[in-house]
């Protein structure tokens, strides 16, 4: 996919637990506020593979087990990366816009 000079990527994350940190290609990408919600134009760092990492706060009871990093992409459904975000109960979404998404729209 090619991005016009105008386009924005945003990742956009909500009901994650609050102070989860976040990380984008090995980029610090900030921390969920305290209504775990999360969004940061992330364009710059976009590279030929991607990779998100959401580190959960220790006090957090929701994510359960023990869950490694991938080094390759998953097979839909199966990562285990994507088990921890099942589990836990936030969602993450990729949105492309020409400038920053209102609230609204989201």
């Amino acid at each position: 996919m090619r991005l016009d000079a105008q386009e924005r990527v945003w990742l956009v994350a909500s009901h994650l637990p609050p102070g989860a940190h976040v990380q984008v290609n090995e980029h610090d990408a900030g921390r969920a506020d305290d209504d775990g919600d999360w969004a940061m134009d992330v364009t710059a760092w976009l590279q030929v593979r991607n990779r998100l990492r959401i580190i959960l706060p220790k006090t957090t009871d929701t994510a359960v087990g023990e869950y490694g990093d991938e080094s390759r992409p998953p097979r839909p459904g199966t990562s285990q990366e994507s088990d921890v975000s099942r589990a836990a109960g936030f969602l993450v979404a990729l949105y492309i816009y020409g400038a920053k998404p209102d609230s609204s729209s989201l």
